[in-house]
This record gives structure tokens, sequence and C-alpha cells, in this order.
């Protein structure tokens, strides 16, 4: 049979999950990456095919903000954040490496349709404006859990280079490169007119989990694995 690129539906805890990542760092082509771990499951699969290119991790074609749209029970838009720009793209399943060229900055916002929404559209300004301190403010956050990720996962790298892959960094920017956005969750409006939002990256430095980081305004809350970023 032959299974869509981007129409995997199985859950994290369903998926086959290897600590070998030197396939996807050698070539960051999520076809090649797919391909490698169905011939070594065994599985019936046969061939993985791309579809079209506007397909994501939301399976839609969301409006570019303040524009929305409705899906099973969250907002969905489209934003531009370009302090992002020269990470990683991370736009496939569970933040996945969607292309080997660097991103725009583009990416999804989304909240729970129980938020108004205009407080989706006022929080989402909020985070557009506020984008390059946001970016500064993240990056710093994730050093230390970075450093303590590198530590395990330089290990399992075998004939991949750790200077390219997981190299050592100087300076909170350096880990730019080494991840990409998957997506702006937003939890509410604060009566200060900040948002609490979570901010959900892809990362080299953990394949399984990813990365990310809950703030009010530009306070980060917390940081780390990916769910810190839309647990509220």
């Amino acid at each position: 049979m032959r299974l869509g690129l981007l129409d995997l539906k199985c859950s994290k805890t369903q998926q086959t999950r290897t600590r070998n990542n030197n396939v996807m760092h050698a070539n960051p082509d999520l076809r090649v990456v797919l391909n490698w771990m169905i011939n070594r499951s065994g599985s019936a699969i046969s061939d993985v095919i791309p579809l079209e290119s506007n397909s994501n991790m939301f399976n839609t074609t969301a409006p570019e903000f303040p524009l929305h749209v409705e899906l099973e029970g969250r907002r969905v838009s489209t934003v531009v954040l370009p302090s992002f720009s020269g990470s990683q793209c991370r736009n496939g399943p569970y933040g996945a490496i969607s292309s080997p060229k660097s991103s725009s900055g583009e990416t999804h916002a989304t909240c729970d349709t129980a938020l108004p929404g205009d407080h989706f559209i006022e929080a989402v300004q909020w985070i557009i404006s506020h984008e390059q301190d946001i970016r500064d403010v993240m990056l710093e956050s994730l050093i230390d859990h970075y450093k303590e990720m590198r530590e395990v996962e330089i290990e399992y790298l075998e004939d991949a280079n750790p200077d390219v892959v997981l190299p050592v960094i100087q300076k909170s920017a350096d880990l730019l490169p080494l991840c990409g956005l998957v997506a702006v969750h937003i939890d509410k409006l604060m009566d200060t007119g900040e948002p609490r939002y979570g901010i959900e990256l892809g990362c080299n430095w953990d394949s399984d989990n990813g990365a990310g980081v809950r703030l009010t305004g530009l306070k980060v809350e917390a940081a780390g694995e990916s769910d810190h970023s839309f647990m509220f």
C-alpha cells in the first residue's frame, strides 16, 4: 500500500521510535526518514509519496492572520514571525522536518475555540509585536535544557557529525538553526493585555519530545520538552 507523507494519524505512543537519527540529520527530508523507518520496521507499507505542498500538521490550509479557521475545537491561523527566519522548517507530523530549506518564520497560531475570537486576535497581535524579544527570551531559557539533552543524545549519533547536529553553543542565538517553529499556542489574554501562550518547537536535541516554552508576556513560566508549550 502507499502512504501519503503527511497523512500519518497515529499517536506519539503508537509511532515506531528510534534513537538513531543519523539519516534525518544527514538528509533532513521527511520522505528519507520515513522510508528508513519503514525499511527498519518490516512494515507492509511499500512507498511514501508526498501530498500537496499545503499539507501541514493541522491538516488544513489556515488563512493568514487575522483570519482563522475552526478545526476540531481549535482556532488556527497562519502567522509569520520574521525573527525566527533561519530556523528549521518543522511543519511535519509532530514537528518533524518538512523541508531542507530554512524557515521564513511562518507557523500556525492556535487556541481552543472557548477563547473568544477577539481575544485570540489581540493575543496574536501582541506576540507579533514582541516577536523578537520573545525569540531571545525563549532561546535563552532553553540553553540549560539543550546542554543536558546534548549529553544524552550525542551518544546515539554514531556516524553523524556532532559539531553539525549538536554543536557546542556559545550563545543562545546558536540554538536557532537547531530548531524550528511548530506552533504558537494561545491560552488566554490576561487583564494586563499580555497573553499567556506557548511556543512549540521541533529540535535536533530531542526528536521524540521536541522543545517548548510557556510564557506570560515576556516572562518564562516553564521551558523544556514541547508539552510545556501547550499544557496550560
